[in-house]
């Protein structure tokens, strides 16, 4: 393998983190696409194969691009009701999220048509909720990725007989990028813009967010909200596994073979605190965050401009 590096430029790897698709193998899908530990344990995985890339890196003077080449959730072509419906947004935004904060610069989602995780639906050839996922992330999350924490959402399951409550890691999870340029001159702003990606995993639970309490929101001002839920939310059972999304309460249909438009909420009332609602994700804008690391130009795109990408390690692209 030493003997080839010179002419490899990326080490790409395929992820499957939900396992089996067949409910057989895998009777307990449910808990590992909302479970904050099981969502976790993808880092094994990249950790693992970061290490084995950088110890080829320090055995030469070249640096690779690390992609991921294909991911669906669950392999043997997914599950129905699962990997293609509403559910599936939880493990596909925190794993889009995870790949981009551990220095990946491509990552492919498998499949746009076929199996039970494509994007769009064989049969009436609408598009599965992921698809707007996806959408929304092109659109909204900028190459530069910024670090994101959130305090105050851990929680520890009920106590059962005498047995201690066992730690279920963090309900609310985030990402933040500076905001993508496609926002900024759709909507006329400028550089400094900040969007954070989030998934709230608790069933009954809204978070409240301050704004002023955001790390690296320097000028709150007004926000957009894309707040992305099940329609069928009030029976959590058939709205887990909708095949149907709504944006900030409005249910996205394609009509006349045409993707609906993706508005967002705006909120101008910079004090307002941010409202997630139960089993619910989506991205928040704010285009008047004055970061400074976003102020920068833009990184440039890896198919473009290699060079310059692999020199710079927070990058990412759908």
């Amino acid at each position: 393998l030493g003997h080839h590096l010179p002419i490899i430029d990326v080490w790409t790897y395929h992820i499957y983190s939900l396992g089996p698709g067949s409910p057989l193998l895998n009777p307990n899908m449910t808990d590992h696409m909302l479970n904050s530990t099981k969502l976790d344990s993808l880092h094994v995985t990249v950790d693992k194969t970061r290490e084995f890339v950088q110890t080829l890196e320090d055995g030469g003077n070249k640096k690779f691009q690390l992609w991921c080449g294909e991911a669906g959730g669950a392999f043997n072509s997914g599950r129905n009701l699962y990997t293609n419906s509403f559910i599936s947004g939880f493990w596909f935004l925190d794993q889009l999220g995870t790949m981009a904060s551990t220095s990946h610069q491509m990552y492919c989602r498998q499949t746009l048509v076929g199996g039970y995780y494509g994007m769009i639906n064989i049969t009436t050839m609408h598009v599965n909720p992921d698809y707007y996922t996806a959408l929304l992330w092109t659109r909204l999350m900028g190459r530069k990725v910024l670090s994101a924490t959130v305090n105050g959402t851990r929680y520890w399951g009920e106590k059962q007989g005498n047995h201690t409550p066992q730690y279920v890691g963090n309900m609310l999870r985030v990402y933040a990028h500076c905001t993508h340029r496609w926002f900024l001159n759709k909507h006329g702003k400028k550089r400094g813009a900040v969007t954070i990606a989030f998934i709230n995993l608790s069933t009954h639970t809204t978070h409240y967010i301050r704004t002023q309490g955001v790390s690296g929101v320097i000028n709150p001002g007004p926000r957009a909200e894309y707040i992305l839920q099940s329609p069928t939310r009030g029976d959590q059972h058939l709205g887990l596994y909708s095949h149907h999304l709504q944006l900030n309460g409005r249910t996205l249909r394609v009509v006349d073979n045409k993707i609906p438009k993706l508005p967002p909420n705006w909120v101008f009332d910079r004090t307002a605190h941010i409202e997630v609602p139960p089993l619910s994700y989506g991205y928040i804008v704010f285009p008047e965050a004055k970061n400074t690391v976003c102020m920068t130009p833009p990184i440039p795109d890896p198919w473009k401009h290699p060079e310059a990408a692999a020199a710079t390690s927070s990058t990412s692209r759908l």
